[in-house]
Formats: C-alpha cells, structure tokens, sequence
C-alpha cells in the first residue's frame, strides 16, 4: 500500500461505518492503512484519521488509531485535534476525547469543557478526565465561568466535583503551553 493509497481510503472513509455492520474486509484494510502510517509518517494522515472513528469500537483498530496519532508532535497534532472534539458526529468527539488524554495545550481546553457539559455521561466523563490533568490554577478560573453556562444537573454536580478535586490537590501537573 503507498501512502496515496491510504490516504485516499481515509478521505473515502470519513467515518466508517458503525461497527455493528461494517464488513470485515473494511476493518481489514483500515487495519493496513493505519499500519502504513504507524511505519511511515506523514501528516495529511492526522485529519482523516482523526475523522475516521465510526460508532462502536472497529474491532480494536481504532485503538490504534490513537497510537498513530501519538506519534506526530503535538504542535502538529493539536490543531486538528481540536477541531475534530466539535465534530458533530459523537464517535468522533468521543474517541477525539480519548486521545485528548495525552495532549494538555490550552487549545484543547475550550472543545474539552464544551464536551463535559454535554449530555452524553460517556463523553462528558472522558473530557472531564482529560481536563483534570491540566495545571488546577489554569482550570479552576475556567471550570468556574464555565458553571454560568447552559447544562443539565448531571454536568453540573460533576464539573463542580472536578473544581472541588483541583481546589483541594496538593499535586500540580506541569504548566500548559
């Protein structure tokens, strides 16, 4: 498989199917096309990987999706990153969370908090977690204007769990470019 070519499943494949009916032979090959850029690195990969998560789980693959992603720099990453977190679709934000966990940049901060006032309890939880990595002295000022926001009562009780928890750490992570 060249590079073209697995670029062009990407494009083609923005999202997969759900994991409920996709064919197997699809999962094959975006099984080979994530394998092609874990071994051979090239940026236009990060948008269309990152829009490529169907709902369900891809039988594992998109798992490694995430891998591949966290092998481009974050400064390349973290702009496409944040744009797909406002996806529309839930997968993409979702698993977009997910690999949000290992990346802490005030870009991302923004998307995150949007998501942990959604609704969604699964989302809301991955983006909470997320954001309760970052330094508390840059989110509680954040988390804190974020309460005057619409949310349902659910969003409400946890992201006031997420202020008392940073309020009360002894431990600071590292600031956050």
């Amino acid at each position: 498989m060249t590079t073209d070519e697995a670029l062009r499943f990407l494009s083609e494949h923005q999202p997969m199917p759900d994991t409920k009916v996709v064919p197997d032979q699809l999962l094959l090959q975006l099984n080979e096309v994530v394998e092609h850029f874990e071994t051979h690195l090239d940026e236009r990969c990060i948008p269309l990987l990152l829009n490529v998560f169907g709902e369900g789980d891809g039988h594992g693959v998109y798992q490694m999706v995430g891998f591949v992603i966290r092998l481009f720099s974050k400064n390349i990453v973290v702009p496409h990153l944040r744009r797909s977190l406002s996806n529309p679709r839930r997968s993409i934000r979702e698993w977009s969370a997910e690999i949000a966990l290992g990346y802490q940049h005030m870009d991302l901060i923004e998307p995150l908090i949007d998501i942990a006032l959604s609704e969604d309890d699964t989302l809301r939880e991955i983006a909470l977690l997320s954001l309760s990595r970052y330094p508390a002295s840059t989110m509680i000022p954040l988390l804190q204007t974020a309460r005057n926001r619409p949310m349902n009562q659910q969003a409400r009780c946890d992201l006031d769990a997420l202020i008392v928890k940073l309020s009360s750490s002894d431990e600071r992570p590292a600031a956050v470019p």
